[in-house]
């Protein structure tokens, strides 16, 4: 099924319907990574051509192989056309080659072309190839083609077989647009030409008489655009813009529109746009119609609050960590609640031991094993606090909770010392007897004196003189 066709129809200056000697202008844009210019190219040349008032002009644009060679065939029977193309060119059996996005077609070769026009009824052929629509490096790919019999061709490309592009504003595209001349040989003068046996081209529009008025034609079909000079009778200069849908293609509401309009009395008048002649269809109750939404805007996010500028601390430091508790209570929160304050992981049965320490809630040997000693400690320290303690392991949220909870002191425990107990002798063993005092031993005897003049010595048995 046919696409819809909008059709935008502006009456403008006094001009002539087309006649039958019209060019037939075809103008071909196929943007590549060895032609990137080439979109800007198409529409630039399309343009200079409308301006030039040959006749119609239907630009493509980003076709692929298949789309070019129906572009090319859709020539067949012109007696008069004019080829542009800006793109890639290949290089295929049968010579230099017109090629698609995406590929080639053997429709597009330069060669069979011609020869394929020729047979169909075409005598005169422009052939303008914008071969700079990168750079030197793409350049040099076309050659001068065989004349058929019967039909003569201008040939022209920016660099050609020589593969040196012309700096602007020299290339093909711009001479067109900015070069003067009456003719279009004259404007392209110093290019590659690879044909020019057609007699000049004229560049001059026709005069046209003062009565009547003109209208442009712009028949839009997928990426189709025809541009063309038609009439269109009133009876007094007047200004009439008007959009509507219809089911045609593009052939038909050209046709339609260069027919000769009866004699009438009153200037042509277009019907009011239905509602589904619109363009743009509202989606909500209320929106403006017609109304082309490209977008919502969103109220901007909010910013995130900047982080705040913490002190540097290390987690065992007591008392730089009290200065700051007392200097700055908010802070300290702050600093604990993100943290910065906590100790090693490997690190936190010791440093538990250590705070529940200093406010004598632990009295054992901090070992970093956790134990019922440890435990017991933190009873102590949340019925001292006067909290219920968030844990009884080792955990993060417990060592905060005891940071935060500031300076708690455990009473010292009390040790309740054993009863005495009596000392009664045991039922099984008797009383000790006393014992008895032992007799006092005798005095020696008296050891009679040794006689005068000799030694006696009972031992030695006699007496010694």
């Amino acid at each position: 099924m046919l696409q819809p066709l909008r059709i935008l129809l502006t009456l403008m200056a006094v001009a002539q319907p087309l006649s039958a000697e019209d060019w037939e202008v075809l103008v071909i844009g196929n943007p590549s990574r060895s032609a990137p210019g080439a979109f800007a190219d198409s529409h630039a040349a399309a343009d200079t051509f409308r301006q030039m008032g040959l006749g119609p002009v239907t630009l493509r644009r980003e076709i692929g192989a298949d789309a070019l060679g129906e572009a090319l065939e859709g020539l067949t029977g012109a007696p008069r056309v004019v080829i542009y193309f800006a793109g890639p060119i290949g290089a295929g059996s049968s010579g230099p080659m017109l090629m698609g996005q995406g590929g080639g077609d053997p429709r597009g070769a330069i060669g069979p072309l011609l020869a394929r026009l020729a047979g169909s009824g075409t005598r005169q052929a422009v052939l303008l190839i914008e071969d700079c629509a990168g750079g030197d490096g793409f350049a040099g790919r076309l050659q001068a083609p065989e004349i058929p019999a019967g039909m003569t061709v201008f040939m022209a490309a920016s660099a050609g077989s020589t593969a040196t592009c012309p700096t602007k504003p020299d290339r093909l595209t711009d001479r067109l647009a900015l070069a003067t001349g009456d003719s279009l040989q004259s404007r392209l003068g110093g290019l590659w030409r690879g044909a020019d046996t057609l007699p000049p081209v004229d560049l001059t529009p026709a005069a046209t008489p003062a009565t009547g008025s003109a209208a442009e034609i712009a028949v839009v079909s997928g990426d189709v655009i025809q541009l063309a000079p038609v009439a269109i009778a009133a009876t007094a200069p007047t200004e009439v813009i008007a959009g509507t849908t219809v089911d045609e293609p593009a052939e038909s509401a050209v046709a339609v529109a260069t027919q000769p309009p009866a004699p009438a009395a009153e200037p042509a008048v277009f019907r009011p746009l239905r509602d589904e002649d619109l363009l743009a269809i509202p989606v909500a109750a209320g929106m403006p119609q017609p109304s082309i939404i490209v977008g919502i805007i969103r109220p901007p996010e909010p910013e995130a609050p900047p982080e705040p500028e913490f002190p540097e601390i290390a987690f065992d430091d007591a008392s730089a960590r009290e200065a700051l508790r007392t200097d700055n209570p908010a802070l300290f929160q702050a600093m604990v609640d993100a943290g910065r304050l906590d100790p090693p992981p490997e690190s936190l049965v010791t440093a538990l031991q250590t705070e529940l320490q200093r406010g004598g809630c632990y009295t054992s040997t901090i070992d970093g094993q956790w134990g019922n000693g440890s435990r017991r400690a933190v009873d102590r320290f949340a019925e001292t606090a006067g909290l219920t303690a968030v844990s009884q392991e080792p955990d993060i949220a417990l060592y905060r909770q005891i940071l935060l909870a500031g300076a708690v002191t455990c009473p010292a425990p009390v040790v309740e010392a054993a009863p005495a107990r009596p000392a009664t002798p045991r039922a099984s063993e008797p009383a000790a007897a006393p014992r008895p005092t032992p007799a006092p031993a005798p005095a020696p005897a008296p050891r009679p004196a040794a006689p005068s003049g000799g030694i006696s010595d009972g031992a030695l048995g006699g007496v010694f003189r």
